[in-house]
């Protein structure tokens, strides 16, 4: 979990949920760039099928090769961290 906080902007913040452990809200992830919307828990299945709905448009192709380069990217980054 920590190699994909390395990936967030708000490094302050990174280190000091890295360092502490805190437990955020959804307030304080979209303020910290986490997550890129909030919503109540009734609405927020119907939210994801609507996201689901719309990546399933895109070009499957082109989509799975965008995944496996984040997943690299990811990898990559897990290997070049020092062991703590």
């Amino acid at each position: 979990m920590h190699c994909v906080l390395k990936l967030l902007p708000d490094q302050h913040a990174v280190r000091e949920l890295i360092l502490t452990g805190k437990k955020i809200g959804g307030e304080e992830a979209l303020k910290m760039k986490i997550v890129s919307a909030i919503y109540p828990a009734d609405t927020l299945f119907a939210k994801a099928m609507e996201m689901a709905q719309f990546l399933s448009q895109k070009d499957r192709q082109t989509y799975n090769l965008i995944k496996r380069g984040m997943r690299n990217d990811l990898v990559a980054l897990q290997q070049n961290l020092p062991v703590l």
